[in-house]
């Protein structure tokens, strides 16, 4: 990332989440709650031996394994409370995921340990995953991908040490048309505030202005969270 200093840009860190670790004790802490709370929510599971059950969303069963294995060992959050806390989340994550090709993250010894980016699907995935194939135009043939569009699949993505998901920006039906635009700003090693200064919803606004595509596709298709919402919808306006 670049920031500007006295009318010049210099290079600020890394492209990444943008996140530290103290930035993500909240969320395992909402992690670790969820693991104690709501149970009763859940779906029915057979317990099959250490760390393994039966699950059955929908129509759909199938294993989950090693659930008692710790994922995050600085907080003790184990497989098997991050496969309840997505399972119990689904309706809300599914609507960014649902009709997106998807790369995954994968971390099956923990994230302390060597992880990778999937793209292809694997050949053992169960039918009823919906995946679709796409171009590349490297090297001319086409690769196989993951869509998750249903509760079950993103648990069995998370069973499968899936972490972080990354949905492409374009969907199936328009593959080649993205249809939404992530800026990432990621802050330097002294914290978000040169972010937060340097990059304002009204700066990168004023830097895709002049691209007419861009600008509509935003005005159709914003989202922002919290008070950025409606300074992004009034500036769009202007």
């Amino acid at each position: 990332m670049a920031c500007d200093e006295a009318g010049t840009q210099r290079y600020a860190g890394k492209v990444g989440t943008g996140y530290d670790e103290g930035m993500f004790e909240p969320s395992a802490l909402r992690l670790r709650t969820a693991s104690r709370q709501g149970q009763r929510r859940y779906p029915p599971q057979t317990k099959r031996g250490p760390g393994i059950s039966r699950r059955r969303l929908g129509q759909y069963s199938f294993e989950t394994s090693n659930e008692d294995k710790v994922f995050f060992p600085d907080t003790g959050l184990t497989k098997g409370a991050l496969i309840e806390y997505y399972e119990r989340i689904a309706e809300r994550i599914l609507p960014h995921l649902r009709d997106r090709p998807l790369v995954v993250q994968r971390f099956p010894d923990g994230i302390d340990e060597e992880g990778f980016y999937q793209k292809q699907a694997a050949a053992y995935l169960p039918d009823w995953i919906t995946t679709i194939e796409v171009d590349l135009k490297t090297t001319g043939g086409c690769q196989k991908l993951v869509v998750c569009g249903k509760q079950a699949t993103l648990v069995y993505l998370i069973d499968q040490g899936c972490v972080t998901l990354h949905p492409w920006l374009s969907s199936t039906d328009r593959i080649q048309h993205p249809d939404s635009l992530v800026i990432d700003l990621d802050p330097p090693d002294s914290g978000f505030d040169e972010a937060r200064r340097d990059y304002t919803v009204e700066n990168v606004l004023g830097r895709i202005h002049g691209r007419d595509d861009l600008w509509q596709g935003l005005r159709r298709r914003a989202r922002a969270l919290g008070p950025a919402r409606e300074r992004l919808a009034r500036l769009l306006d202007e």
